[in-house]
């Protein structure tokens, strides 16, 4: 029985002192959580999908596919320079069936021409909004990550200067 009490002494110590140090750490002026490592040349940034609540060319309700969407989904963005409405188009489709496209300004906003230049753009469902009493259509906002690809020569330019 001692031996029980003294084990649970030492793991409660323990556990007392790491919550401690941990809220020592945290109290510290100029304190900041660590910042999740990022690709170097590499930025990420939110924004939702336009479109949602229209039909695909075969028919299919943009809303049926989203339905059967969850969070941290990859989707695919397919450029449409060719698209008659929008030259700097991209659309937003996941395995089941396109979900909509970035919004206009967004991807005017460098984005597009950033996947013409052959930058690597992830994009990831962060959040599906509404389908709720209130608010019945659902909404995709997406993360998305750009890493543009550094020429040769810049990389050699930049390891000189080290």
């Amino acid at each position: 029985m001692s031996i029980l009490i003294t084990a649970a002494i030492v793991i409660f110590s323990l556990l007392a002192f790491w919550v401690g140090r941990a809220a020592y750490r945290v109290s510290r002026p100029g304190w900041k959580p660590s910042e999740p490592k990022r690709k170097p040349n590499s930025k990420t940034f939110y924004t939702k999908i336009a479109g949602v609540t229209k039909k695909n060319s075969d028919g299919e309700r943009r809303q049926t596919i989203i339905k059967q969407l969850d969070a941290a989904e990859r989707v695919a963005l397919i450029r449409e320079p060719d698209n008659r409405y929008d030259p700097n188009a991209i659309r937003v489709e996941s395995d089941l069936g396109q979900i909509g496209y970035i919004p206009a300004v967004t991807a005017l906003n460098n984005l597009a021409s950033e996947m013409d230049r052959g930058c690597e753009v992830t994009a990831i469902i962060s959040e599906i909004t509404g389908g709720e009493q209130g608010k019945p259509t659902r909404g995709v906002n997406l993360e998305i990550t750009v890493v543009r690809r550094v020429p040769p020569e810049e990389k050699n330019a930049a390891l000189r200067k080290r």
